[in-house]
């Protein structure tokens, strides 16, 4: 379950806007799961509507890039990273085919595996797309804002240890019983 703070605040409206309802819908899809006697033909509906609004995000996270007129360096990369989510995802998606008792095990492998990749996206690769638009916003080139943030790009390590300490943090105060909740 992913819990939304100012962490991932990219402060691009429409890209937190839309970044929000994803964990909204992830953190439902958690939930059904969770759900004893929830159908299969439920858990496939959840899963395709996050996967369309998915698609919808990325559509309109390229189409604000282009409108501002970030590098196509940055640009073919996040493109690139995007077409990547969407294949491993459909390839992870073929839950239907599988015994009922396998299904909850694909769709809690394909959570894990948006939540993860969500979280690391954001926080890099998403504020990275964030910081070259302000950095256009303030009259630099695209090539200025593309060079300027990459020679302070943030390394993937960082984003990682970032990441993985933000959920362990919340594991343990999940497991001490403390509400965990959206700021």
């Amino acid at each position: 379950m992913l819990i939304w703070s100012n962490t991932f605040e990219t402060k691009l409206e429409l890209v937190d806007l839309q970044h929000k309802n994803l964990f909204n819908l992830l953190n439902k899809l958690v939930n059904n799961l969770e759900m004893s006697g929830i159908r299969n033909e439920e858990l496939e509906k959840a899963i395709k509507l996050l996967i369309h609004y998915t698609k919808t995000s990325f559509n309109d996270e390229e189409l604000l890039m282009m409108e501002s007129h970030v590098d196509k360096r940055h640009l073919t990369m996040h493109r690139m990273e995007h077409q990547s989510f969407l294949y491993d995802v459909d390839i992870m998606n073929d839950i239907t085919s599988f015994e009922d008792r396998r299904i909850t095990g694909k769709v809690i492998k394909l959570v894990r595996f948006i939540t993860l990749w969500l979280t690391f996206h954001i926080l890099r690769t998403d504020m990275v797309m964030a910081a070259q638009i302000s950095h256009i916003n303030l009259g630099m080139s695209p090539q200025q804002a593309y060079e300027t943030v990459n020679s302070h790009k943030i390394e993937s390590a960082n984003v990682y240890n970032s990441t993985l300490a933000f959920l362990s943090h919340r594991r343990e105060l999940i497991q001490q019983g403390i509400p965990v909740t959206a700021r």
